[in-house]
């Protein structure tokens, strides 16, 4: 029996999704790729939605340190972070741009303190050639 190649691709800031995704790989025996990005968001909730805000009006996603290599090795590939405005985080959202998929499965997680917004949706519009599963 083929074991199945799991990647989780995650963005932290808090470090809440860090230990979602630690226990999804754990559970999962899977792989892990932490999504940095070049800039440090600000410490206060307030100041980061004012951060968020702006990249999302002016469609500049943060840059990357890294992007995961090699994904069509992986039979699922689970990715995730924080539900900011209502919506992917914007380190995902930049993932999620640079990323095509080419008929992968994909299956997203969120963490939030109030709600899921529209972060599936608006993740599954945007993971390009994917497979999305709910």
């Amino acid at each position: 029996m083929n074991r199945k190649k799991i990647l989780i691709v995650y963005y932290s800031r808090s470090g809440s999704t860090r230990q979602v995704a630690n226990m999804l790989a754990e559970k999962l025996d899977a792989d892990l790729f932490e999504l940095e990005t070049t800039h440090t968001y600000p410490a206060s909730q307030n100041d980061i939605d004012a951060a968020v805000n702006r990249e999302l009006e002016n469609g500049k996603l943060p840059e990357l340190k890294a992007l995961p290599d090699n994904l069509s090795e992986y039979d699922l590939v689970i990715s995730g972070g924080p539900v900011w405005m209502y919506t992917v985080a914007t380190p995902v959202m930049q993932l999620l741009s640079k990323t095509d998929f080419d008929g992968l499965m994909v299956a997203p997680f969120c963490t939030h303190l109030g709600g899921t917004g529209r972060y599936f949706t608006h993740f599954t519009e945007q993971a390009r050639h994917a497979r999305v599963l709910e």
